[in-house]
């Protein structure tokens, strides 16, 4: 007998023009692993190879909007969160994962573009790990995401690797996955 159960991702990030990045790759990955994703988007991009040139947040009510319209229509099995621009996104999609009771939520902390421009506004840090940590089932932060998170200066070495985790935990994560792309500890990179 064939399953043909398709699981549904909502994925919510940012536009990437360049499409090397966001909600199209998470569409992207989702799909190559046999999902179905939904997508909301946080805000738009104008980027190329070179880096990001400049960012515009979705306002707080088309996020509203987005969301809501998905969730009153679709159960969701899973949600990827991605970029989130400001505070005002954080309020809203707090209020929306208690409001549909959304389950199976994975948070990657993206803070800063790989060509550093900023992706979450500063004063939006405290609120996504108060409010966003505590409901979501992963945290999946690089090395400068660590530190810019417990204001640390790990370099990503095997070594650190226990403290950088314990430091999440006490910031109220349930789970924490890092990504060793930025470590310079080259055995931690597979």
């Amino acid at each position: 007998m064939q399953n043909n159960f398709t699981p549904t991702v909502l994925a919510i990030a940012g536009s990437d023009t360049y499409g090397g990045a966001g909600i199209q790759v998470d569409a992207k990955t989702i799909h190559a692993l046999g999902g179905y994703a939904f997508t909301c988007i946080t805000a738009l991009t104008a980027q190329n190879s070179t880096g990001v040139k400049a960012v515009s947040a979705t306002s707080k009510e088309m996020f509203k909007e987005q969301l809501e319209s998905i969730l009153d229509d679709i159960n969701v099995d899973a949600v990827k969160i991605g970029m989130l621009a400001n505070a005002e996104i954080i309020s809203v999609l707090v209020d929306v994962i208690d409001k549909y009771k959304l389950k199976n939520i994975i948070l990657d902390t993206v803070l800063v573009s790989s060509s550093g421009k900023p992706l979450l506004e500063p004063d939006a840090v405290n609120i996504m790990i108060k409010e966003l940590f505590p409901r979501v089932d992963l945290i999946t932060p690089n090395i400068p995401e660590v530190n810019t998170l417990l204001d640390t200066n790990y370099s990503g070495n095997e070594d650190e690797i226990e403290a950088m985790v314990k430091g999440l935990f006490v910031l109220g994560a349930e789970a924490v996955l890092i990504k060793g792309g930025h470590s310079q500890d080259l055995s931690l990179i597979h």
